[in-house]
Order: structure tokens, then sequence, then C-alpha cells
């Protein structure tokens, strides 16, 4: 079976608007769309949200098709813990068992039930992007000298930055080694491809410049999160020995709702992304606007005062709701694509995990 192409490029400016930018950069979406206005997944999206008498599911209600493959994804986790080394065990409890919704292997293993799947190697395919993701937790940590995450202390406050390095190394060793447990090159190739993309994303996430527009955003953001997302639903489908057009299917839909994820994650927390010198879509379309010229000169010479200018710019510009109406526009891709799979609860879950993302974060 062929793998479906990379996805490394930009989602950026595009004559037809960004529903139809998103359909050219990932395979296998559904629409091409005349903007996030008038687009006609955005407007499939915007319905469900704002339907009231229809409650937006819980996580464990989304899981529920794979509420046996997530106890034996925990125990495998524990496993993982108890044969790490005794000094390296405090701090993987600590990180492995301090909350979060397993968004990443839920998308392996719900992407890998749509057909008869090998629960054995879905389950290793799931841990792997797992402690990948968390090893990118612990060293962004680390970089960002950050206190707290999920309401509790950091590796780095609490056992030092050298502690915490080596630790997120050994979880990205231990990622590795539960993806060459699934015995397919193929997903090892996606898994590898997807680290390649992490690590340049983040790297790139790094770089403040006044002139970044929408297109170093998106590619920015596809590598660093949305990479990841399409890889894990592209394994999982794989694994199965899905049809090569549902392995594509899955890869856009996950790269569709990564690039959701992280485009509301940004709407969310520009003022704190901002206060530690990040610029991300908020700011971009602001000094998009040529009346917003000075503040982008004053980014290049004094770098805080301009952030600070852009945080309170923000508020009483409006530029959030158009940030929301692009991010609409990446749900609507994601939902529409899964018109060709079949139905089932498994599509339901997947379907309605777009929808609980963009409630969670509205």
């Amino acid at each position: 079976m062929k793998t479906a192409p990379s996805i490394d490029g930009a989602v950026g400016p595009h004559p037809e608007g960004w529903g139809a930018a998103l359909a050219v950069r990932s395979p296998g979406a559904a629409v091409a769309s005349a903007g996030p206005g008038a687009s006609a997944a955005t407007a499939a999206a915007d319905a469900a949200l704002s339907a009231p008498e229809t409650p937006v599911p819980g996580v464990q209600a989304i899981y529920s098709p794979i509420e046996g493959e997530m106890a034996s994804f925990e125990a495998e986790l524990d496993r993982v813990i108890q044969d790490a080394p005794p000094f390296l065990r405090e701090e993987l409890t600590h990180v492995l068992r301090g909350g979060g919704k397993r968004l990443r292997p839920a998308l392996v293993l719900l992407a890998g039930s749509l057909y008869p799947g090998r629960t054995a190697t879905l389950i290793s395919m799931a841990l792997g992007y797992e402690l990948l993701h968390t090893a990118t937790l612990v060293h962004d940590d680390t970089i960002d000298n950050a206190v707290t995450r999920r309401g509790r202390l950091t590796v780095n406050r609490i056992w030092g930055d050298s502690h915490a390095v080596m630790l997120g190394d050994y979880l990205c060793g231990c990622s590795a080694m539960m993806t060459a447990g699934t015995g397919s090159l193929q997903a090892m190739e996606i898994f590898s491809r997807a680290l390649a993309d992490l690590c340049g994303g983040a790297a790139a996430e790094r770089v403040v410049r006044s002139s970044q527009g929408r297109q170093g955003y998106f590619s920015t953001i596809s590598r660093k999160t949305a990479s990841l997302f399409a890889a894990a639903t592209e394994s999982g489908a794989l694994l199965s020995r899905a049809p090569a057009k549902a392995v594509r299917t899955m890869r856009a839909y996950g790269y569709s709702l990564g690039m959701a994820f992280q485009t509301l994650d940004d709407i969310c927390d520009y003022r704190s992304d901002m206060s530690q010198g990040g610029i991300t879509l908020p700011a971009i379309l602001l000094l998009e606007q040529p009346r917003n010229r000075p503040v982008a000169d004053l980014l290049d010479r004094d770098p805080p005062a301009a952030l600070n200018a852009l945080v309170e710019m923000v508020a009483d510009s409006g530029v959030l709701e158009k940030c929301r109406r692009i991010a609409l526009d990446f749900c609507g891709q994601a939902r529409t694509g899964l018109r060709g799979l079949p139905p089932g609860p498994v599509r339901d879950s997947l379907d309605s995990l777009v929808v609980y993302i963009m409630d969670q974060k509205a």
C-alpha cells in the first residue's frame, strides 16, 4: 500500500480562499470552498456548533467505540513507567499521569477502528505518539522556563533543566521503540517524517519576525502540530489495513483537525503567547493592516513594547472573530472529509471530536 504524500507546506494566501488552499495542501480533502465566510464546510461546522438542542459530548462519550483499546493503552503506559530506569520512574509518573485528554492516541485508535484492525500494533503506535507528544511538552517547558503545566509544577521546575532534558530524550527514544514495535516500515516512515516536521516547526516558532505573514504562520503550525495529528490518523488507518483512499482521507482529517486545534489554541492564549515574544495569528492579522505599519516597524526595534501594544489592540479590533472563522473552516474541512468513510459509531466519534475541540476552545 502506498502512503499518503507528506503535508509539509503552508496553508497560505490562495486565490480561491482558505478552504481551497486547504484542499490543495491536504491530500484527500473533499471540499474546495470559496472562503471562510461562504464555505460549505464552515457552514456545516457552524450549524453543529450553534445548535443548542445538541449538547457537545465529552471525551469519554466520544471515545466509547474504543473504550477497551484505551484501557489497554493506559495499562501499557503503566508498563512503560515500570520498565523505565528507577531514577526516572517518578518523573515519568509525573508527566504521563498528569492529566490530558489522550487526543493523539485516541486518534490512532479511532482511525484504526474504522476497519478490522490489529489491536496490539495499534496500541503500540498510540503509545509512540503519546510519548513523543509528552517529550515535546517536557522540552518546551524547559526552553520556556515554564513553572506549571496543566496546573502542576513542570519537570524542569521540580527536578531542574538537565534532568528535564534527559527525561524528554528518554521519552523520545521510547516513542521510537514503540513505533518500531508495530513491525511496519511504512508506519515508522510516517512517524519519522512527523518527528522531523515537529522539530522543524518548534524551531521556527522561536523566531519572531514582523515580516512573517499568514504563510509563515501556517507553515509553522502545520509542522509543529498538524503533522503529528495527521501522522496519528494516517498510521492508525494504515495499520488497520484500510483502503489507500481511506488512509489518505484519515491523514487529511488529522491534518485539518490539527490546524484547527492550534489556531484555536493560539486564539485562547494570545496574551500569554505575546507576553513571551510569540507572534501568532491574531497579531499577524493586525500587522497585515496598513494602518498598523508603525507597530510592525516598532516590533523590529523594540519587540516588548510592540507586543504590549498588540495585546491591547487585539481585544478591540475584532481580529479574534476573523481567526475563529479560519479555525471554523479547518473544522469544516475535517468534518466534510469524513463523509467518504464507513458510517457508524467510529465515524460519528471522529465527527464529534471536531465539534468538541471547537467547543472547548471557542
